[in-house]
């Protein structure tokens, strides 16, 4: 990338747009995140991220673009990224096994006391298995939300009677699709979705349509929803 380069030979693609170049985020600013060692500036475009040091076990070459290592990247954005942008991308790396445990403990032991550093902690403290499965922010709340009321773990997109379901809690006839409020985009896929909850529902399964604003609004009200259902559909 050309505004790499033109930030000098040890300039690396950083902060926000090394989190898109990996797949770990979407979003990007305007201007491009480029770590700087020293106090070299860039061009116009460009925002320079100056470090007094950039250790070469934290550097890179991806898709042919110098850039921080996944672990860095994630330290970096972990002071200027909000808890959930920042979880969200940690879990991204976890499940596409970014994490190196050696490497990581070791990053986070050269910069111990940096700002960030605990917020980084507590994103790499979150992760789950069931967690780094699953596909949406939408889904890791859910889960988080099961594990907060002390509910079974359920597993995530998982096959249930040959239907590929969002959420089913082991041992029980419990399914739960979680969905957008913008989610259907046709009348189709709208159909499609209570035609494969009636065949769940005709096989005696309990099938809860639980929306965002539900997750979010009361959270505390869906958990006793499904205790009760749980209860019910042992």
């Amino acid at each position: 990338m050309a505004a790499v380069l033109a930030c000098g030979p040890e300039a690396k693609l950083g902060y926000w747009w090394a989190a898109r170049q990996y797949g770990l985020l979407e979003y990007a600013p305007s201007l491009i995140d480029v770590v700087v060692p020293g106090n070299r500036s860039g061009p116009k475009g460009i925002r320079t991220r100056r470090v007094h040091e950039l250790h070469g076990s934290e550097c890179t070459i991806h898709q042919a673009i110098p850039i921080t290592t996944v672990p860095r990247t994630l330290l970096d954005l972990a002071a200027v990224a909000t808890e959930q942008q920042l979880r969200r991308a940690t879990n991204e790396a976890a499940r596409q096994d970014w994490l190196d445990k050696r490497a990581t403990a070791t990053l986070i032991d050269r910069h111990r006391g940096r700002a960030g550093i605990s917020n980084f902690r507590a994103a790499l403290a979150a992760l789950h298995p069931q967690t780094i499965r699953t596909r949406s922010d939408l889904e890791v709340a859910f889960v988080n939300l099961c594990r907060r009321h002390r509910l079974p773990e359920p597993v995530m997109n998982v096959e249930v009677e040959g239907f590929l379901v969002d959420a089913y809690f082991p041992g029980t006839r419990v399914v739960v699709e979680l969905d957008f409020w913008d989610y259907h985009r046709t009348r189709i896929e709208f159909a499609n979705d209570r035609m494969r909850d009636a065949a769940l529902k005709v096989k005696g399964y309990e099938v809860l349509r639980v929306p965002d604003e539900w997750l979010d609004r009361d959270p505390a009200g869906l958990a006793r929803t499904l205790r009760r259902l749980l209860e019910r559909h042992p």
